[in-house]
């Protein structure tokens, strides 16, 4: 055969070649995924998918894809696909996921076992949820999804409580139409998984929690007004304070601080050995703090938040709280002693490796003290 006819296969061939690349198709998809040309982006998708069908990011930039059109059946095809994948690797990564990985695209095996972990967490799943969450937990290396898995799995943890209480909650309440206690309790129930569902990032779900929760404070309101004015005698300061707290959060979330304030300071005063109620507090004026970006009210920020470790030592997220306010006013062995705490108090990794650096961190400062005042007296010895 002859050269010359040689040459249209040549090239045939070539142009084949060419084609026949994953990762520029994939790049071409992600570029039209930028550009929000989604159909385009598709198409590109699976053409590096019809060549290499175990290409991760491809099937994760379609699961992100399905998110963001709103085709969550297409979401939870790739994301499972893409997880499947990655699990069948032992999570191992090739040279496709490391690039997909920079900061331009982004794309982590743990988007798509979080998505799969909320889907569980949607059908009260929570065990598997958790068990998803907890292979993004092991390792240190998933980046942005480290902190939301962490706080996800201690939000998941909580509501399978709360379905419990619920229940339970329930059937009080059919047996006590109008006891104000009742009513209280499930108002805050329902305020507690909207303030889950906030961390989760759920703000859907969570106008709808607060809605039912207000629903509650009112009916117990409203019940507690008809026991006080048949029975002067009778007072239910315990159910007072349980009202005012729930109705804290729900201003707290509205972002009407000053009211939040109020109200939790008065669910303090009504159940003062309640350490919930206390910290409540010191998180709202801290909040309030952070918007001002001052420290004015630095003081009464300690001094709550002292009232909630003192009634509720085991609490670790009081104790860090607490340390982390002492830090900031130079009580550095103090501020240790309470970090030392919330470490017996914590078995969760991601939190024992961060008290563990602040620890070292005020070691170092205290070392980096003791020689300054060496040094000093060293001095004024001469």
């Amino acid at each position: 055969m002859s050269w010359k006819k040689c040459l249209p296969i040549l090239l045939t061939l070539g142009l084949m070649g060419c084609g026949e690349n994953p990762d520029k198709h994939f790049e071409t998809g992600l570029e039209n995924y930028n550009r929000k040309d989604f159909t385009i982006a598709k198409t590109y998708l699976r053409k590096a998918l019809a060549i290499k069908p175990d290409y991760v990011p491809a099937y994760l930039l379609l699961g992100r894809i399905g998110v963001e059109s709103g085709d969550e059946q297409a979401a939870e095809l790739n994301y499972r696909n893409a997880y499947n994948i990655a699990r069948e690797r032992d999570f191992q990564l090739h040279e496709e996921d490391l690039r997909a990985r920079d900061d331009r695209v982004g794309l982590y095996w743990q988007e798509a076992a979080y998505y799969l972990a909320d889907l569980e967490f949607q059908s009260q799943n929570y065990n598997r949820a958790v068990a998803l969450y907890d292979e993004i937990l092991d390792h240190e290396n998933s980046g942005y999804w480290l902190k939301r898995a962490f706080e996800a799995k201690e939000v998941t943890r909580d509501f399978f409580d709360y379905r419990k209480r619920l229940q339970q909650l329930r059937q009080e309440k059919y047996a006590n139409q109008n006891d104000p206690r009742v009513n209280a309790d499930m108002a805050l129930l329902m305020m507690d998984m909207a303030t889950g569902l906030t961390r989760m990032g759920k703000l859907k779900s969570v106008s709808e929690q607060v809605a039912v929760s207000k629903d509650f404070r009112e009916q117990a309101e409203m019940a507690l007004e008809e026991i006080y004015a048949a029975s002067p005698d009778v007072h239910l300061p315990k159910t007072e304070a349980v009202i005012a707290y729930t109705e804290s959060q729900e201003l707290l979330m509205r972002g009407k601080f000053d009211e939040a304030l109020k109200s939790a300071k008065e669910a303090s005063e009504k159940d003062p050995e309640n350490a919930r109620y206390h910290f409540a507090v010191a998180n709202i004026l801290q909040v309030i703090d952070n918007q001002s970006e001052s420290a004015s009210h630095l003081d009464q920020i300690i001094s709550y938040a002292k009232r909630a470790v003192d009634l509720e030592p085991e609490v670790w997220r009081y104790s860090i709280f607490y340390a982390g306010r002492l830090r900031e006013i130079g009580q550095l062995e103090e501020s240790k002693v309470y970090l030392e705490r919330a470490r017996r108090n914590c078995n969760e990794d991601q939190v024992l490796r961060e008290i563990d650096e602040t620890l070292a961190a005020i070691e170092e400062a205290l070392a980096a003290q003791e020689s300054g005042e060496s040094a000093s007296e060293a001095s004024e010895s001469e």
